[in-house]
């Protein structure tokens, strides 16, 4: 025989009025009611960027939301005031990193567009005819280049070299790729542009790549993609 049983009842007393609409009561742990933003029960995305950066812990704004800080980082930040970075040009915290870009040149003879992520781009500089350093500060990771040059950018051998240091101490090796600036060809060992690296000092690898004359002054591009 079944007896029917009252079903066991809170009775809630009063919050304090929600910050505003779109607002529902949740409870942690301990039981304690709180509002939170929702959006159809979820997360809700602030479209507007915030004025301070989220710490791992102890955030008492933006609950529940994903913000943009003054830095353009991406956050999430749970009901409990815990937060981690998703995106960013730091690379902590996860997620894809932001790119940045900068146009780099050596006194108006050569050109070089770099992709990268980090604080400080890095630096091209020219230590002799021909030879040039492509110098990647610490904290900074290189993503790929095209770099612009011709016939009176060589040694007198008629090849480029091109050092690229790590300020970090590492050994950042290419994939490279010889293009001709006028008619957009590539070339490579059959056209005897065979690119040679090696290490002449930690944290330094050397690219030379030779036979560059043919381009004349049309000049060449050639693709850098560290791997």
């Amino acid at each position: 025989m079944l007896t029917s049983v009252a079903a066991p009842f809170i009775k809630l007393r009063n919050l304090e009025p929600s910050p505003g609409d779109g607002y529902t009561i949740t409870t942690d742990a301990n039981g304690v009611a709180y509002w939170i933003t929702s959006v159809s029960g979820a997360i809700n995305v602030a479209l507007t960027p915030i004025a301070y950066v989220p710490t791992l812990s102890g955030n008492v704004s933006n609950l529940n939301e994903v913000v943009t800080d003054p830095n353009s980082d991406v956050w999430i930040i749970d009901s409990a005031g815990d937060a981690v970075k998703v995106s960013g040009s730091g690379g902590g915290g996860g997620g894809l990193p932001s790119f940045a870009s900068a146009s780099l040149d050596v006194s108006g003879e050569t050109s070089m567009f770099v992709r990268y992520s980090g604080t400080s781009a890095p630096v091209l500089t020219k230590t002799g005819a021909g030879q040039f350093v492509l110098t990647i500060p610490s904290g900074t990771v290189l993503f790929g280049f095209h770099w612009t040059g011709n016939n009176t950018n060589l040694t007198g051998t008629n090849t480029i070299e091109l050092s690229v240091v790590s300020s970090a101490g590492n050994k950042v090796y290419a994939v490279y790729q010889v293009v001709a600036a006028a008619t957009g060809e590539h070339f490579g060992e059959l056209a005897g542009i065979v690119t040679k690296q090696t290490i002449p000092t930690a944290g330094t690898v050397k690219a030379v790549f030779p036979n560059m004359s043919s381009f004349g002054v049309s000049g060449f591009i050639i693709v850098g993609k560290p791997v």
